[in-house]
């Protein structure tokens, strides 16, 4: 988010937003050429980041920035249309939460990028819900820093199927994550008594193999941090 005071571009072609310029709202935004008039109770509820600038203190004989359309805060480098479709989670008329894959991206993006927690929840816990490619979801997801009980099934889910990666699908999720599902898939075939199919295997088994893989990972880290380079041992088993 950038705020200053001013316009971009000619005066003559701005607009108000034909859903989101509202009567009885109290913050005026300015997304490209187009005037929005919402309610600054969502931002400040929702976003520190937001709220942190309405608190900001306000020179003597000076307007609070977002107050009219002629000091509106300029939101950069997001479109219009974009923008609404993020407005859309507080003003949705039927509270049907429903739209597509496109639209929670949409989402997911800005209430990341400007710390809107719940919003951020609201959209991963419905994109859950949609069919989504499951290489693709992973990488959305951690391009989004989804949480690790968000995160893990999906890897579990790979590392369960029968096919290995392939090189498209590795160029997706990088080397690291790649790397970590070759490497679970590996631990548990040299960890049976007999040859198993891996989507024989209880999908229980996949996340606790994940969840240790991950817990080996953090202590490793810890140990680098903290200048120790002894072995940290961890026990694979089913």
């Amino acid at each position: 988010m950038a705020s200053t005071n001013g316009r971009n571009g000619d005066v003559d072609a701005l607009v108000r937003h034909a859903e989101y310029y509202l009567p009885d709202g109290n913050l005026h935004l300015l997304v490209e050429n187009t005037h929005f008039r919402i309610h600054s109770f969502f931002f400040a509820r929702e976003s520190e980041r937001f709220r942190a600038r309405f608190e900001k203190p306000v020179s003597p004989g000076c307007d609070r920035e977002g107050t009219s359309d002629s000091n509106a805060i300029i939101i950069r480098n997001v479109s219009p249309e974009h923008f609404a479709k993020f407005l859309w989670v507080f003003y949705d008329p039927k509270y049907s939460r429903a739209t597509t894959v496109e639209d929670w991206t949409i989402i997911l993006d800005f209430a990341h990028k400007w710390g809107f927690g719940e919003v951020k929840m609201l959209a991963i816990n419905s994109l859950q819900k949609l069919d989504i490619q499951v290489i693709s979801r992973i990488a959305l997801y951690q391009m989004y820093d989804a949480s690790d009980d968000i995160l893990f099934p999906h890897y579990a889910t790979v590392c369960a199927r029968p096919e290995t990666l392939t090189t498209e699908e590795i160029a997706v999720l990088g080397p690291t994550t790649a790397i970590m599902i070759f490497t679970i898939r590996e631990k548990l075939l040299s960890a049976q008594p007999g040859i198993k199919p891996l989507d024989k295997i209880e999908p229980k088994v996949f996340q606790k193999y994940v969840g240790a893989y991950f817990n080996l990972q953090k202590k490793r880290a810890e140990q680098k941090k903290d200048g120790k380079h002894g072995y940290c041992w961890l026990v694979w088993y089913a």
